[in-house]
């Protein structure tokens, strides 16, 4: 709706079936997305005596974008250690790579020559909280959270205040369990070489039932990578697991070289058998009553499970409604045994944020090109 000569995109929080998300994160998802636009977001409950939301009387409330350039760069002109660096940047070219993009914010060039934006002392709580809390974060630990943020950021201790801020998170301290209270035992497969040469697939479940119909999870994922595709089911039969299987994985990644599953019967029927013998598929088979022989994929649920508990619904009807969130959570952190993110061993790139558009720096780069004559 137009008030003011203001564009509102204004959302009901009951009549659409979602009455019972957390509007809290909802909100700020909702406002993420159209960051770099000039809507403005309106969450309102539609009062029984108002069927119609055009005629709502919504407020004239402040809206302020989640990341502005000109509220960072405000900010930068007010904080002490940016007054130090743009102070040295009038008598020194380059001092400790620092640089004042056409912009006017303060950005400092990493080892691998990205560009760091320099966070202002007032916008350190609110980038932890972003790339930690939200959905696309998923509430990583410490190690994870870190990478994340210093690919983006940089402030003088932020170390430091990571692990501070991730240690002393509600969320993660309710539900999270240490990682090293068991160790299972080591397994030996032959080396492999490139993605989806070994793949693993499972399923899990029954879950609470959701609005959608859903009650288990189908996981598929590749050794190579770590990459990792997730799909709610309504039922695990053979039928709907090989459709699934098909249609969701195939057909976006191709046929794997060799796929571990289980002795469920929905991975040892003939369907199944069929449509991997049809692929050209090795299919392996675990070990009965044995999990950890398919560990990598064992410990990938819980991963999931902690993830989902930090943002479904209290009656946890909505969890499938995150699935999408808890993949790309998954796909773009880098991964601790191969110190890649997944998403860039598939794509050959790294996955690029609204943030990444909005806070791009506007400095010229210059490359040198060396020619090498026979």
């Amino acid at each position: 709706m137009l008030r003011n000569n203001d564009i509102y995109l204004a959302i009901p929080r009951i009549a659409c079936g979602l009455d019972k998300l957390n509007w809290e994160i909802v909100t700020e998802m909702i406002r993420f997305i159209f960051v770099d636009t000039k809507i403005k977001i309106f969450i309102y409950t539609l009062n029984q005596n108002y069927p119609s939301a055009n005629i709502i009387n919504a407020p004239d409330l402040p809206f302020t974008p989640i990341w502005d350039k000109d509220v960072i760069k405000s900010e930068q002109e007010k904080d002490p250690f940016c007054i130090s660096i743009r102070e040295q940047l009038q008598t020194e070219t380059d001092p400790f790579g620092y640089f004042i993009d056409n912009d006017g914010l303060l950005y400092k060039i990493d080892n691998s020559e990205n560009d760091l934006l320099v966070v202002p002392k007032t916008f350190i709580r609110k980038v932890l909280h972003d790339f930690h809390n939200l959905p696309l974060a998923g509430h990583q630990g410490q190690a994870k959270t870190l990478l994340f943020v210093k690919s983006r950021f940089y402030w003088p201790n932020m170390k430091n205040d990571i692990i501070k801020y991730v240690s002393e998170c509600q969320s993660c301290s309710q539900r999270k369990t240490s990682p090293h209270l068991k160790q299972a035992p080591i397994q030996t497969f032959p080396e492999i070489f490139y993605p989806f040469e070994r793949t693993s697939m499972d399923i899990t479940g029954p879950f609470v039932t959701s609005n959608n119909g859903n009650k288990y999870l189908l996981t598929f994922q590749d050794h190579f990578s770590k990459y990792v595709e997730i799909i709610p089911l309504s039922d695990q039969k053979a039928e709907t697991v090989a459709k699934e299987f098909v249609t969701k994985i195939v057909a976006r990644h191709g046929a794997s070289k060799q796929l571990i599953t289980d002795q469920g019967t929905n991975f040892v029927s003939k369907l199944f058998k069929h449509v991997c013998s049809f692929l050209g598929i090795d299919k392996i088979q675990t070990t009965p009553y044995y999990p950890t022989s398919n560990g990598m994929i064992e410990r990938s649920y819980k991963v999931f499970k902690d993830f989902l508990s930090h943002y479904v619904a209290d009656n946890q009807r909505d969890w499938d409604e995150w699935i999408p969130y808890l993949q790309m959570a998954c796909c773009m952190n880098i991964h601790s045994s191969t110190g890649y993110r997944p998403y860039f061993l598939i794509h050959g790139r790294d996955p690029v944020l609204p943030i990444d558009n909005i806070l791009q720096s506007t400095r010229v780069k210059t490359y040198i090109i060396y020619f090498i004559i026979y």
